[in-house]
């Protein structure tokens, strides 16, 4: 049951205190109900769905050196029963990701397709080299069938739910505050209307769940004297990723003027002229797309010493691309919030969000007994990285595509190259300039040279997670102090244990500190000129025109912590 059910408990605005002490009536009243008769009020949409899943594996020894492991599985949804269908939805035609105009159901799930995933892997201890094994795999995954992309059609169908907002005088008079969510439920509509609401979400027939093919090979290496060498390789390919497309979105006919030359929504193609039905607006589709891989590297060296001292250094690679991270709660919000050159619609390869590409980790630890009953431990652990991807965008909706925060920055190669208006501010009706374009210039210039990443692609569309912040070091440090005794053929061992989170910042205060982009938006889209020409302002930070990329982050993420622990073990 998916319970994204707003407002089902009712809502109640009042113009002050006093109102809503006097029991008067409310300045805003909302509330959302199920129109689906027996169905509880806390779902949205009461799903009946499944997964069945199959495995067959098998394992061969080749020989003592060589084994292979190689299998099936297979995974289909299924499901128990179809959706509530809204008639007039179906009456209405939308383009399918090939531009065909086709009728899309709401009354049906997607097909129920069995994903296959074979897949092999096999581990060889090569006999004329000592302490070397190379082992890998290859096949196609499935993950966990995620359901809760499909509860978005039904939810959001207008069949299962009615959401009413009441603000007008007339309508709110006979309404008082009552502790019950359903006290007015008898005023509102019970049975459906075959209409279509203001936006909805579809799924495409051929739907599939997200399959990736995966492949990885590896390498243990003994080097002798307490080395120990590792690499590890590992490729990954969507076969099926999930995206979302505004079907009732057209593409932009303008293109911009200058040297920034997207496309966007002319003044002859705003509102509703951007729609194929008008009497709608978003419709997002959920469908698959085959684009996005990934690749990662790691190698690692360790050496254990016989004094009690271990050591080891590893060092990841990662690239990894997507065409949309899905970033929101809804179909509606993961499709607005796709950031690229052009529309959501897009289908743009960018980097994922989550791919950090340089780590460096490192741990040396010392352990020594004494007295017959005791041991201490001393570890530290180092970790470095870039500690975000982050994107920088326009502020503001430059292509009109009715998303304010979407759109790709171009970057001017310098001050003097872009479109800047003065800066104006109105104060008691009074307009005058705050900054000119010129400052508005040298500042743009200073923030540009500041930043490693529009330094380097002067004169490009900025890539969306392909600026990082900051390299970050790291280090924790753990203390273990033991106390064991053996009674017989059992050791017992009561182990006392410090970790100290961040240890730089707990020696000073200006060490092991975080950086922060200050603003991802630099530029402030104003208009488009007579010419197709953007026009913008330099954004300010902390009331100055931004020059400065990064700024320290001040809170918890980069204080020092510390966790006391008692373990007994036997």
């Amino acid at each position: 049951g998916n319970a994204f059910m707003a407002g089902s408990e009712s809502y109640y605005i009042y113009n002050s205190l006093n109102d809503f002490i006097t029991d008067a009536a409310p300045a805003y009243f909302s509330y959302t109900y199920s129109l689906v008769p027996g169905q509880p009020k806390v779902f949205s949409a009461n799903l009946q769905l499944g997964q069945l899943g199959a495995y067959l594996q098998d394992e061969v020894n080749i020989n003592s050196n060589f084994k292979l492991t190689f299998g099936i599985r297979g995974d289909v949804p299924t499901y128990l029963k179809q959706p509530i269908a809204n008639s007039a939805i179906e009456a209405l035609q939308f383009p399918d990701a090939k531009g065909n105009l086709t009728n899309y159901s709401t009354g049906k799930w997607p097909k129920a397709n069995i994903l296959f995933s074979p897949r092999v892997g096999f581990r060889w201890k090569v006999p004329d080299a000592k302490g070397l094994v190379l082992r890998g795999g290859t096949g196609i995954f499935t993950g966990k069938i995620p359901f809760v992309f499909l509860t978005n059609m039904p939810s959001n169908s207008g069949v299962y739910q009615n959401g009413v907002i009441l603000n007008s005088t007339a309508s709110l008079a006979s309404l008082t505050f009552n502790p019950n969510p359903d006290a007015y439920i008898s005023k509102f509509p019970s049975t459906v209307t075959a209409k279509a609401p203001g936006s909805f979400v579809l799924i495409d027939r051929n739907f599939k769940f997200p399959q990736v093919f995966r492949t990885n090979f590896g390498i243990d290496k003994q080097l002798g004297n307490g080395f120990t060498a590792t690499v590890d390789l590992l490729y990954t390919k969507d076969l099926n990723a999930v995206k979302m497309r505004n079907a009732n979105l057209i593409a932009p006919t303008g293109t911009l003027s200058g040297l920034d030359t997207r496309l966007y929504y002319p003044s002859t193609q705003t509102g509703t002229a951007k729609f194929v039905n008008p009497s709608v607006g978003s419709v997002i589709v959920l469908e698959n797309t085959k684009k996005g891989y990934s690749f990662s590297s790691t190698a690692q060296l360790s050496k254990s010493f016989a004094n009690g001292f271990y050591g080891s250094l590893a060092y990841t690679y990662t690239l990894a691309t997507e065409v949309s991270p899905n970033p929101g709660s809804q179909a509606t919000s993961a499709w607005q919030s796709i950031i690229n050159v052009g529309t959501p619609n897009s289908e743009e390869l960018y980097n994922s969000a989550y791919s950090i590409p340089h780590r460096i980790v490192g741990t040396v630890s010392y352990r020594k007994e004494y007295g017959k009953h005791f041991a201490s431990t001393l570890s530290l652990f180092y970790e470095g990285q870039a500690q975000a991807r982050f994107s920088y965008i326009i502020g503001g909706d430059l292509n009109r595509d009715g998303n304010s925060s979407s759109d790709l920055m171009y970057i001017y190669a310098k001050g003097s190259d872009v479109p800047f208006s003065d800066f104006t501010k109105t104060t008691s009706g009074v307009t005058t300039v705050k900054y000119t374009v010129a400052q508005q210039q040298a500042a743009y210039d200073e923030f540009v040279s500041n930043s490693s990443y529009l330094s380097k692609h002067k004169g490009q569309y900025a890539e969306r997670n392909s600026a990082l912040t900051p390299w970050y070091n790291r280090i924790d440090a753990r203390f273990l102090q033991d106390f064991f005794i053996k009674t017989g053929e059992t050791k017992h061992t009561l182990q006392f244990s410090i970790d100290v989170l961040n240890l730089p910042n707990l020696l000073t205060k200006n060490w092991g500190v975080k950086d922060l982009y200050t603003i991802n938006n630099p530029l402030t889209y104003k208009s488009i000129d007579a010419t197709g020409t953007p026009v913008y302002n330099l954004a300010e930070f902390n009331k100055a025109l931004v020059t400065t990329p990064y700024q320290p982050d001040i809170s918890t993420y980069s204080t020092w912590g510390m966790q006391l622990g008692l373990r007994y073990i036997f």
